[in-house]
C-alpha cells in the first residue's frame, strides 16, 4: 500500500471515529420523543348521562414531530376513534407552551358529520379550522391513532419550538353542558417537547 492510499485509509478511519464520538456524547441520532401513558387512567368527572365507553378518551401514547414540513400531532388512543358519535363528542386539546406559558391551542373533535381540527393563538388574533377551510394542514385517524398536520410556516408567528400536553374529553351527553365528562392527559407528568431532545 503506498503512501496515498494509506493517507485516505487514515482519513476514513478518523472521520468514522469523529461520528463514534459524536453519537457516543450526544446519545445517538435524535428520535421522536414518544410520551406514552398508562392504561385505564382516565378520570370520570361528576354529572349526569357519564359516558359508556371510557376507553374512547383513554390516551396511550402522544408525540409532535416533523415530518415532510409539517407539524404533526400524533395522539394513539386505547380503543380505535369512531367515525361519529351518537349525543356525544370526543376531544383532543394540544396546550401549546412557550416559557411557561401557552400561546397556542391545538383542538380536535369526532362528534356527527367530518372530524374537526382547529388552532388559535391565545395571545393574537390568528385561529384556522377545518370546518371552514382555512386551517392549513389536516386532520385524519388510522384505527386508534389521529393525526393532526399543520403546515406550521404559514401560520404567522407559530413557534418552531415550543413544550405541549395532550388533553382528551369524552362528553356523555354534548347537549347538556352539566353532563360527566372522561378525560385523560399525556405525558403523564411534565411536557412533551418540540423538536424532541
Amino acid at each position: 500500500m503506498n503512501t496515498k492510499q494509506l493517507v485516505v485509509v487514515g482519513l476514513v478511519v478518523v472521520a468514522v471515529l469523529a461520528v463514534i464520538i459524536v453519537l457516543l456524547v450526544t446519545g445517538g441520532p435524535p428520535a421522536e420523543e414518544l410520551a406514552e401513558d398508562p392504561a385505564n387512567d382516565v378520570t370520570l368527572s361528576e354529572g349526569p348521562a357519564p359516558p359508556k365507553q371510557h376507553s374512547l378518551a383513554d390516551v396511550r401514547s402522544a408525540r409532535v414531530y416533523l415530518e415532510a414540513s409539517q407539524v404533526v400531532f400524533e395522539a394513539e388512543m386505547a380503543t380505535p376513534i369512531p367515525t361519529k358519535l351518537k349525543n356525544q363528542t370526543l376531544s383532543w386539546r394540544w396546550e401549546i407552551l412557550e416559557g411557561g406559558s401557552a400561546t397556542w391551542i391545538l383542538s380536535a373533535n369526532v362528534s356527527v358529520g367530518s372530524p374537526i381540527a382547529s388552532v388559535l393563538s391565545t395571545q393574537g388574533n390568528y385561529g384556522a379550522s377545518t370546518n371552514d377551510d382555512t386551517l392549513p394542514g389536516g386532520i385524519d385517524w388510522t384505527g386508534n391513532t389521529l393525526y393532526v398536520r399543520l403546515n406550521a410556516a404559514q401560520i404567522e408567528n407559530f413557534p418552531g419550538t415550543f413544550s405541549w400536553r395532550l388533553e382528551t374529553s369524552l362528553d356523555g351527553d354534548r347537549g347538556d353542558p352539566k353532563s360527566a365528562e372522561v378525560s385523560d392527559t399525556a405525558p403523564e407528568s411534565g411536557l412533551g417537547q418540540y423538536p424532541p431532545p
